[in-house]
């Protein structure tokens, strides 16, 4: 009896020890959620993440490995909420909402130092990829704000329920296209990143739709703007600009769009433009007829499975993935190159 009593203590105890075990890693879930996501930033800290404190009005960063405090962020701060919202791409800033929603202000802190360096009301915060800037989304539209300043610089009071964006560091630009479920701006705007100024314009002439989407091509010489949704009518089409210069090729898509990014294409010698869908769509753009409505695509027949990635591999090969696999397509020839099941 004695030795079954024991048996069962230990059985108790082992699975206590996995009850701990568990809940010890829901806990550290739970918690680091807020911390630093980035683990390639450069003031990225493993098991480091933000407490308010709400009774000592502080906000701190602390280890999870020790659960000692590492560095106070803000004393004094009184809020009924606080909500963090993301990090820098380096970890060195924090941005979180505090008080009530609808009323809340987003700050921004620099957490190597304790510092607030930004403050906006009711405002969302996109950041670019070296940290240095970020959008500001709120009811009055989109803003674009540069850590140091007081203020952000206002680009549009176009305000969506939401908004693609691409940052340029290369050229000191970022790209915006506010978008909604059904619909989005006319055309895609690119600013500069010293100051806010309007430096570029890209819309879809060759498209009615309410509704855009854009991409640049391999070599971010092309700029292509697309028809997303069907359209009911004839309405759909395809814009590629040209960066430099400005001039456009536009194609007839019926009433087709093309719904996804990855779905559209363009070739490295910006020759043969492919759009993916229920079929393969190619379009030779240095053979266009001269109407807008007669510049038809090449259609190569698909399976009933749809093509939801495409991408060229060179010349005029481009690759088509689907449920089914992965087919590879000479545009220029109409004929399947290889044709991998998926199993």
């Amino acid at each position: 009896m004695r030795k079954l009593m024991g048996i069962l203590m230990m059985a108790m105890v082992v699975v206590s020890a996995g009850i701990m075990a568990v809940g010890a890693q829901d806990d550290a879930t739970a918690v680091l959620r807020d911390a630093c996501p980035n683990t390639e930033g450069a003031y990225y800290k493993a098991g480091l993440f933000p407490r308010y404190e709400y009774r000592n009005k502080r906000l701190v960063l602390v280890s999870w490995n020790t659960g000692k405090t590492v560095q106070e962020v803000e004393t004094s701060l009184d809020a009924s909420h606080l909500n963090v919202m993301n990090w820098s791409p380096d970890c060195h800033y924090m941005a979180a909402a505090l008080g009530e929603f609808g009323h809340t202000s987003t700050v921004i802190w620099d957490v190597t130092n304790g510092q607030r360096v930004g403050s906006f009301a009711n405002a969302g915060l996109r950041w670019s990829p070296n940290s240095q800037q970020a959008i500001v989304s709120n009811s009055d539209g989109l803003a674009l704000w540069s850590v140091g300043q007081d203020k952000a610089v206002k680009l549009t009071n176009f305000r969506g329920d939401d908004y693609t964006s691409r940052w340029d560091i290369d050229h000191n630009e970022v790209w915006v296209l506010p978008t909604s479920y059904y619909y989005s701006a006319a055309g895609v705007t690119v600013y500069s990143l010293k100051n806010g100024d309007k430096v570029g314009y890209y819309d879809n002439p060759a498209g009615q739709s309410a509704q855009i989407g854009f991409t640049l091509s391999a070599d971010g010489n092309k700029v292509i703007v697309y028809t997303v949704r069907l359209q009911n009518v004839s309405g759909a089409g395809v814009t590629v600009w040209d960066r430099g210069t400005k001039n456009n090729v536009q194609v007839d898509a019926n009433t087709d769009g093309t719904s996804y990014v990855e779905r559209i294409a363009l070739s490295a010698d910006a020759r043969y433009l492919v759009i993916g869908g229920n079929n393969l769509r190619v379009w030779d753009l240095q053979n266009l007829p001269a109407k807008l409505n007669d510049r038809d695509p090449m259609v190569y027949a698909a399976s009933s499975a749809k093509i939801t990635n495409v991408r060229f591999l060179n010349g005029n090969v481009v690759e088509a993935t689907s449920s089914e696999g992965q087919a590879q397509w000479d545009v220029a020839s109409g004929k399947v190159v290889t044709n991998i099941v998926s199993r």
